[in-house]
């Protein structure tokens, strides 16, 4: 959907906090009929984005999370993370396929 309110839990909706990704908290499928693959929280990629000074390497972030603008709310959106850190708004998101038997 081009429309962020609809699939994403971001600043100006999610209330400042984490959402279950279950497909049941009123946010629509993408068009994939996907649930939850953009906002909530920022998807730790295994892609590294930049080597620091120090040596240090940083890790890429794809799309926003409950605390990002709507700008940021975009798979393209990408951003650095240091994995020595901890961060409520980062994760990673696992596609499943529901039995409907």
């Amino acid at each position: 959907s081009n429309e962020v309110d609809e699939v994403a839990w971001y600043l100006k909706n999610s209330g400042g906090k984490l959402h279950p990704s279950d497909g049941q908290q009123g946010k629509s499928p993408n068009n994939l009929d996907l649930f939850d693959m953009s906002g909530n929280v920022s998807e730790m990629c295994n892609e590294p984005f930049e080597t620091l000074k120090d040596g240090n390497m940083l890790w890429t972030l794809c799309g926003g999370n409950f605390m990002s603008p709507a700008s940021e709310v975009m798979a393209n959106s990408k951003a650095g993370f240091d994995t020595n850190k901890k961060s409520p708004t980062i994760g990673f998101r696992l596609a499943i396929v529901r039995n409907e038997n």
